[in-house]
């Protein structure tokens, strides 16, 4: 006598088919995601701090750090498309962004042969609070409850 096991599917492929069509057009819930990441990003301003600690404190004023006119903080952009969430720093006006974020050797500083270094001050970085809710919006948008 044989014996044999079997496995129905119809419930997986119900699950698979609606995350196919989800996938089709994710754009509601990139918008969602890059808006989160942006009022995370937002949050490191308020706070100063960097994935692992506080910015580095100013050594020639007072005041908070990246934030003398708020230009950089306002160059922060959230952007999405049907399969991706995006925020980035810095337009024409802030091109700096880069080496505020990552730290920069400058030489010939302002054009006047002024060479000094910027300390690495990281903004552009996702919480562990933040990336968790993402992770937790997008299985509830394609798997569901």
């Amino acid at each position: 006598m044989a014996e044999h096991v079997e496995i129905q599917m119809d419930g997986l492929k119900k699950r698979i088919n609606t995350i196919r069509k989800r996938a089709k057009n994710a754009n509601p819930i990139t918008q969602k995601v890059s808006i989160l990441m942006y009022k995370d990003i937002n949050d490191h301003f308020k706070k100063e701090s960097g994935p692992r600690s506080g910015w580095k404190p100013l050594k020639y004023r007072t005041g908070r750090a990246l934030q003398d006119t708020g230009d950089l903080r306002k160059s922060v952009q959230a952007s999405n498309t049907k399969d991706s969430a995006t925020v980035s720093a810095g337009n024409d006006e802030v091109d700096y962004a880069a080496a505020q974020n990552f730290g920069a050797n400058i030489t010939n500083g302002f054009g006047k042969g002024i060479s000094f270094k910027v300390p690495a001050r990281k903004f552009l970085w996702i919480s562990k609070d933040t990336k968790t809710n993402i992770k937790k919006i997008l299985g509830r948008f394609f798997i569901g409850n």
